[in-house]
């Protein structure tokens, strides 16, 4: 990476699970934030599971990226964790009233306080408190002790120590990588969890304002994983602080009073929050957004990039026959392309030609590729099915007529933007922005028209049902796809988009007091 000029604005981007070792959609934004905005300089901070799963980046990072850091969170801890720090007694005691402070504090302001002052003692005195100071001290085993007894006294105390040291070693490595994230301008973090720790924790320290921007809504996300997660099992039972009805196990209860922590901290500590659409800035404010803080900025496209092809799509007029349906996005199961593979059988049912182009990476989850292309076999369908893996967007849309979304949850996914750019209907279930962007719902502005059909998540019949009437109706087709691309030119430039992440960059200030979580806003 070349050197940059000081005089630039410098934003630092905080990325969890994404960009640039993750394609996908948030990916797919931050890339394009990046490349449109070349006179901005851009510190990048991965946060990942381990190395190995990250070694090989799913992007050409642009020039203007001036540095790339990382962290991550389940390698083997460094040798120097493994020994107790070099500081004396009295530093190891401040260590210490931090933990005692971080753990015990009544509100979650209480708590992000401890985590900064750790934050300041380990720049003052690097390396003179270590997690073997944590394993092995009398004070903070009585800590622990205190804990369990006042909250999990019916439960296995290994289980509980098990846990609880897990949940302080996270926090310690993300402590330790504050250090890491460099001064800026702005500081921008994608979503709310480990992301928003360090982008409050940094920001904060560098006295520089907090933008969040939310895709998904992140705790929302992790009190689903959480629910259904298998690696967690456990004893006694306690309704947890947030507005989640049903009784939940002790260990699955703390992992979401955690997650709950870092959504209310980031939420408190950014100075401007970004939503993709109307519900998800509704559950932002569910979940402790100040409504006064949260925009609606959605995802944007570039339309003159797909131009010819809507031109071509368009102007030709419609044309009966055969049809490719398509669907671009990851093989992962939250996309469900089981259900999409079952719809398929039963379209081929009425119309036999019809040929299903399933592009996407499926190195995420092999696993479930795998069962993919079983599930075809099974059906009998794999005559029918390709899967070619990754795509460009528009090599994939100059060979489909129907592009198709099964997923079980999405944001606002650049498929149907550029599946609308390029004058394509869309079938897709009605989650996340999909039926808003598709002109369905309240807000709409009527004149422009729906651009495709909504179906329900995990349906076969509803799916094959809404595919079948499109494949039957070339003039409904091309009608919905016209929609689309006026919705697109209207709603989503990618120029009107970049415009409001700069205004942000440029105008967010931080808060007036550091630390108050009191933010100016925007001016």
């Amino acid at each position: 990476m070349t050197a940059h000029p000081r005089d630039r604005r410098r934003v630092s981007l905080l990325l969890e699970g994404t960009y640039p070792y993750v394609a996908g959609g948030v990916s797919t934004w931050v890339h394009q934030i990046i490349e449109a905005m070349p006179d901005v300089d851009f510190d990048l901070h991965f946060i990942g599971d381990k190395k190995e799963n990250n070694t090989r980046r799913k992007y050409e990072v642009p020039a203007n990226v001036a540095s790339i850091t990382e962290s991550y969170l389940f390698d083997p801890l460094p040798e120097s964790e493994l020994r107790p720090g070099r500081g004396t007694r009295k530093e190891k005691r401040a260590f210490l009233a931090c933990l005692r402070r971080f753990v015990s504090a009544p509100g979650p302001e209480g708590r992000f306080d401890a985590l900064y002052e750790a934050v300041r003692l380990l720049r003052t005195s690097p390396g003179c408190f270590t997690l073997a100071d944590l394993n092995g001290n009398e004070a903070a085993w009585e800590l622990l002790i205190g804990i369990y007894r006042e909250r999990f006294g019916e439960i296995s105390f290994l289980r509980f120590q098990a846990t609880i040291r897990d949940l302080l070693t996270l926090f310690w490595r993300l402590l330790l990588a504050v250090e890491t994230i460099p001064r800026a301008d702005v500081y921008h973090c994608i979503c709310t969890g480990y992301a928003g720790l360090l982008g409050s924790l940094a920001a904060r320290l560098h006295k520089a304002p907090l933008v969040l921007s939310e895709h998904g809504v992140y705790l929302k996300e992790r009190i689903e994983d959480i629910r259904k997660s298998s690696w967690l099992s456990d004893g006694g039972q306690y309704h947890p602080p947030i507005p989640f009805q049903g009784e939940l196990g002790a260990f699955r209860s703390l992992w979401i009073d955690t997650f709950d922590f870092l959504g209310c901290i980031t939420y408190r500590q950014a100075a401007s929050i970004t939503a993709l659409y109307r519900g998800n800035a509704r559950l932002q404010v569910e979940f402790g957004a100040d409504p006064s803080k949260v925009v609606i900025i959605p995802n944007g496209i570039d339309t003159a990039r797909f131009e010819s092809i809507a031109r071509r799509r368009l102007g030709d007029g419609p044309h009966g026959g055969p049809v490719t349906i398509g669907f671009l996005g990851r093989v992962v199961p939250i996309k469900d392309v089981k259900t999409l593979l079952r719809a398929a059988r039963l379209v081929l049912n009425r119309f036999a030609g019809t040929r299903f182009l399933i592009a996407g990476p499926f190195d995420e989850d092999p696993a479930y590729h795998e069962e993919c292309l079983s599930l075809a076999r099974q059906l009998g369908i794999e005559g029918s099915v390709e899967f070619p893996g990754r795509m460009n967007p528009d090599e994939f849309l100059q060979v489909s007529d129907i592009v198709v979304l099964t997923s079980i949850s999405e944001g606002l996914p650049f498929a149907i933007l550029e599946a609308s750019a390029a004058g394509l209907p869309v079938v897709a279930t009605k989650v996340g922005a999909c039926a808003e962007m598709m002109g369905y719902g309240a807000g709409n502005a009527p004149d422009l028209g729906p651009s495709g059909l909504v179906t329900e998540v995990g349906s076969p019949a509803g799916t094959a049902e809404a595919l079948v009437k499109l494949a039957a109706n070339p003039q409904l087709r091309q009608a919905l796809g016209a929609n689309g691309l006026q919705r697109v030119r209207s709603l989503y430039r990618q120029e009107d988009i970049i415009s409001q992440y700069r205004y942000l960059y440029l105008h967010t200030r931080a808060p007036a007091a550091a630390g108050s979580g009191v933010p100016a806003g925007a001016s």
